[in-house]
């Protein structure tokens, strides 16, 4: 025999000989598991951090928008309106803040399908006079549809949710994860306005005078910049209230699989409804879920909530915010006051 067969001959043995034992497997696959479970959790962070920064960037482009509103009308955009109030069904109107504000954020043809002056009902006329009201399918189309602009990606609540409407049945409501902010109090509804219609036409008289709530949006509202006495720089506008939804069992006046609670980028269900379009300081934030909604800001994001100031900035504000419920109030919602004259420590 040679040298090189019995060269290859040695080779071949060798290899038949060598491999892993089961210890050295084993502690292979541990070493590869620990790794893995270190690798993870780097990845969800950096998955939650191109969210968050995408999150803010459409905060910023709505904070430019409601600027760009308020070159165009002097005002910032309503609220919500209703007419004459918090008294009629808002099948007939109900508008939001966010539907006002299409135009500025590249939606003028979803804009235009909107009839700002009827809800999800038409008035009809016959030879000049009232002649009862019909379904407005093209508002009814246009509160369904998913705007991915209003929208957190780290919300993981559901796009569309149900509501039951007088005289219409289920309608689908387009869901946001962003809500105005209307003060450190909720507006108390139902309310008069004045001058808009007396009692009498009303039938209303054991309803006070509307009260505002404090901050820049509420129903009907008309706020200027240069009412935002406190500074624009220490004013909240706009917030995150994502996963506004509540369980069916807080609901057993709702059909089962209807969900009533969330807010709407469209528009208000119901007039005296105000979280479906806005959001108030009155809770810390990030409470959990009680009752028949999440109160106060909310988000996704470990921590705390991105905010829109009135000076077109986006700030985190964190869970742990000086906050109070009652008077003299917390830093939140000092923050959510337009001229409450407050000294605002940093935050």
């Amino acid at each position: 025999m040679t040298d090189s067969k019995r060269a290859s001959i040695a080779l071949r043995n060798k290899g038949a000989w060598a491999g892993f034992t089961l210890v050295e497997f084993l502690v292979a696959i541990g070493i590869i598991m620990v790794l893995i479970s270190m690798l993870v959790p780097a990845i969800n962070r950096a998955r939650e951090v191109a969210r968050a920064t995408q999150c803010k960037n459409q905060l910023r482009q709505i904070s430019l928008a409601i600027h760009g509103y308020h070159d165009a009308h002097e005002t910032l955009p309503p609220g919500y309106i209703d007419s004459p109030g918090a008294i009629t069904s808002s099948v007939e109107s109900g508008w939001g803040w966010y539907a006002m504000l299409l135009p500025h954020l590249d939606q003028q043809p979803l804009y235009e399908k909107i009839d700002f002056h009827d809800g999800l009902r038409r008035t009809k006329w016959d030879s000049g006079d009232v002649d009862g009201l019909t379904n407005n399918l093209g508002n009814q189309s246009a509160v369904a549809i998913d705007l991915p602009s209003a929208r957190c990606p780290s919300d993981f609540s559901p796009t569309l949710i149900a509501r039951i409407e007088p005289g219409l049945g289920a309608i689908s409501y387009a869901t946001t994860s962003y809500a105005a902010m209307t003060g450190p109090e909720w507006m108390s509804l139902p309310c008069r306005i004045p001058g808009v219609l007396s009692e009498e036409e009303l039938d209303v008289s054991e309803f006070g005078q509307c009260e505002l709530p404090g901050g820049a949006f509420f129903l009907n509202s008309r706020t200027r910049f240069v009412d935002l006495t406190d500074g624009i720089s220490t004013t909240l506008l706009i917030g995150e209230v994502s996963g506004k939804l509540d369980h069916i069992e807080d609901a057993p006046s709702l059909p089962s699989g209807l969900s009533h609670g969330g807010s709407h980028w469209a528009r208000v269900s119901d007039p005296v409804l105000q979280e479906h379009v806005l959001t108030s300081t009155h809770e810390r934030v990030n409470r959990p879920s009680i009752g028949t909604y999440s109160p106060g800001l909310s988000s996704g994001h470990p921590g705390g909530v991105q905010c829109g100031f009135a000076d077109g900035s986006v700030r985190f504000l964190s869970d742990e915010i000086d906050s109070s419920e009652t008077a003299p109030y917390g830093v939140l919602q000092h923050l959510s006051t337009i001229d409450g004259e407050e000294a605002i420590p940093s935050f």
